[in-house]
């Protein structure tokens, strides 16, 4: 089960780094030209605004996220129990109006958490990370 473990996290972190080169690459042959042409105003990207997020019980921190769509958001990272200590996996999920905490495994007793995601949609998403 271990070994099992180890190696689908293996090919999902490799996946993940994959889809990030691909990420930069792709962003960089869509940069803007430095001549300042083509640049988006502040006014064109609307208002920045703060969301209430669940967070879960403690402190918390979320390391990244995925984007499928403005209505389908992954974010993923952790909370620590400043009571007990133990630090439990978090996965949250943006519906377009509120993010919801969705319920993520915890293979270990005291030290659980998420660093990277990947979404193919709404409904499938792979996270990795790291227990001990």
């Amino acid at each position: 089960m271990m070994k099992r473990f180890l190696r689908v996290t293996l090919v999902l972190s490799a996946v993940a780094v994959a889809l990030s080169a691909l990420a930069l690459h792709m962003g960089a042959a869509q940069a803007a030209p430095s001549s300042g042409q083509n640049q988006v105003s502040a006014a064109a990207c609307g208002k920045w605004g703060v969301v209430p997020s669940p967070n879960g019980n403690g402190s918390s921190g979320l390391n990244t996220l995925a984007v499928v769509s403005a209505n389908a958001l992954w974010a993923v990272g952790n909370v620590n129990d400043p009571n007990t200590r133990v630090q439990t996996t978090l996965i949250e999920f943006w519906n377009g109006s509120q993010w919801q905490i969705v319920a993520s495994p915890n293979p270990s007793p005291e030290f659980n958490t998420l660093y990277g995601v990947a979404a193919i949609s709404a409904n499938d998403a792979w996270a990795v990370g790291f227990y001990a």
